[in-house]
């Protein structure tokens, strides 16, 4: 009997991906309420008469330096220097580096734009990161674009590593004690902003805040000193506990065994949430499908929907200890430790080959479709 499913039919029912449009986590749209005009050229232009222009004191210098000198600048730089002459859009335009980033990475360069942050990192950092395919902190595979440093990261990392969280300007300054009196964020930290031009709401990373505090008060101990000598000037119990946490917290992903040991982490994430609730969708991030140097083609990148389903399940109590244990042998069927597993499962990307190996013992799938295994043979998907 021929199945009513297609191998793409059934790929759109059992995952979403970097193309699915009605994922939250993946229509990404930063945009402010004023609308402003594009940074960036609309198309690549392709050849100009360059024979009566000229870049000034740069014309003596062969195309490969002119290259060199491009890859020290950061996009708008770019931008603003093909706008100088004939000259300069040619060779600008003759960049590979921006060549690239213009066809494969303009949604991450619109987004950097939007935030303000197009002028912090040279476009050969972005660059890095589109033909990366490892999460800067855990070095597994990462599907996002950390906007304020301009890396891949995981979404995993992005909820235990207090190291890529971003936190409003305000709420940093009395965290860290941070008067009025002091440049904060000091020139060259990158900033976020979120909001209309007229208000914007600036945010910063939580580890660069926290590294500034240390160079002004030397020691986090010193800190707590000022705090304790001024006053928490919290204005809840749980904002408190969690500047406190930010200030002692280790900058690098939590383990497990560091999960279980740490008082009201699910209230700490909570609360993290709340405080960042005007970023943009995914804390700052973009998804970024890596682009292949090799062949010019973007990976494939796909979630699992029946994973995705697991976590609200066993936070409502409606998976089995007998099940847990089988999905996740080495951990106790309840614990924090639990529900970051369920979440590095339901956030971990996967090429299309990884995904139909994956789906076939997957607990989540199998519940919404028993049959599976059988349609997947008969599309010669698995064997």
């Amino acid at each position: 009997m021929k199945s009513k499913w297609t191998a793409e039919s059934l790929l759109s029912h059992l995952s979403y991906g970097y193309y699915t449009q009605d994922q939250e986590t993946v229509a990404v749209s930063i945009r402010n309420s004023v609308e402003q005009p594009s940074l960036l050229p609309r198309e690549q232009d392709s050849e100009y008469d360059t024979s009566t222009s000229s870049l000034g004191s740069l014309d003596h210098l062969s195309l490969e330096l002119l290259h060199l000198i491009c890859e020290k600048l950061d996009v708008q730089s770019l931008v603003r220097l093909s706008q100088t002459s004939l000259r300069a859009r040619a060779v600008v335009g003759s960049f590979p580096v921006y060549q690239v980033l213009l066809k494969h990475a303009r949604a991450a360069l619109t987004n950097l734009a939007d935030t303000r942050l197009l002028s912090f990192h040279p476009a050969t950092t972005i660059y890095s990161a589109l033909v990366s395919s490892e999460c800067i902190s855990c070095k597994k595979s990462g599907a996002f674009f950390f906007l304020l440093t301009c890396r891949r990261v995981c979404f995993q990392c992005l909820r235990i590593n207090p190291a890529l969280w971003v936190i409003p300007v305000k709420f940093a300054r009395k965290c860290f004690k941070l008067d009025d009196s002091l440049t904060f964020p000091p020139p060259g930290m990158p900033v976020m902003y979120i909001g209309s031009r007229q208000r914007p709401v600036g945010f910063v990373s939580a580890k660069c805040a926290r590294q500034f505090s240390l160079s002004v008060h030397g020691s986090m101990e010193e800190v707590h000193r000022l705090q304790a000598a001024d006053g928490m000037h919290a204005s809840t119990l749980m904002e408190g506990y969690f500047m406190q946490f930010l200030r002692d917290a280790p900058l690098q992903p939590f383990t497990p065994v560091m999960l279980s040991s740490t008082g009201w982490w699910e209230e700490i994430s909570e609360f993290y949430v709340v405080l960042a609730q005007d970023l943009p969708a995914n804390r700052g991030c973009l998804v970024f499908p890596p682009w292949s140097v090799a062949d010019g083609t973007v990976a494939d990148g796909l979630w699992c929907r029946g994973c995705s389903r697991m976590v609200p399940l066993y936070r409502h109590g409606k998976l089995s200890y007998a099940v847990l244990s089988n999905i996740m042998p080495d951990l106790p069927p309840d614990g924090i430790e639990t529900v970051e597993a369920l979440y590095e499962r339901a956030s971990c990307a996967r090429s299309k080959e990884q995904f139909w190996k994956h789906v076939a013992t997957c607990w989540g799938t199998r519940e919404d479709m028993p049959d599976i295994e059988q349609v997947m043979r008969q599309l010669h998907l698995y064997e």
